[in-house]
C-alpha cells in the first residue's frame, strides 16, 4: 500500500522527500522478519516508530491500516485518482514519465483501457 502510495504521489509530481519515505517504510515492511501487527501489538507507534524508514506519520498510517485496511491520506489520492493507475507500471515499457502521458493526456486509470487504447491505436 505504501508503494502504491508513493507511485500515485509521484504520479502528480508531488514533494519527492514523501515519495521517498514512503518507498523507503515499504521496503522495510516488505523485508522485515516480523508481522506488523506483532510490532504494533507489542509496543504500538512506539515499535513501529523503531523499523528503518518508519517515523511518527507513517507509524500512525500503518496502526490505521492494521486496524481499518486503510488510512487517510491513502483514500485521499485514490479518490482524485484510481489507484489502478499504478498497475500500468507492470507493463514493459512502462515507466513514471510513460504514465504520467497516459494518465493526463490519454486519461488511461487501468490495464483494460490501456490494452483498448494499444489496440485501438494499431501498436
Amino acid at each position: 500500500m505504501f508503494r502504491r502510495l508513493a507511485n500515485l504521489i509521484e504520479l502528480v509530481e508531488d514533494d519527492p522527500f514523501r515519495i521517498r519515505s514512503y518507498r523507503m517504510a515499504a521496503e522495510t515492511i516488505e523485508d522485515w522478519p516480523q508481522s506488523l501487527a506483532e510490532i504494533a501489538a507489542r509496543g504500538g507507534v512506539t515499535a513501529l516508530r523503531e523499523l528503518p524508514g518508519v517515523g511518527p506519520g507513517i507509524s500512525q498510517k500503518i496502526i490505521d491500516w492494521l486496524a481499518a485496511g486503510t488510512f487517510k491520506s491513502y483514500e485521499a489520492i485514490t479518490a482524485k485518482i484510481p489507484a489502478t493507475t499504478v498497475d500500468l507500471l507492470k507493463v514493459d515499457g512502462v515507466g513514471m514519465n510513460m504514465l504520467r502521458t497516459l494518465y493526463h493526456q490519454f486519461q488511461l486509470t487501468n490495464l483494460e483501457d490501456f490494452a483498448k487504447f494499444v489496440a485501438g491505436s494499431g501498436l
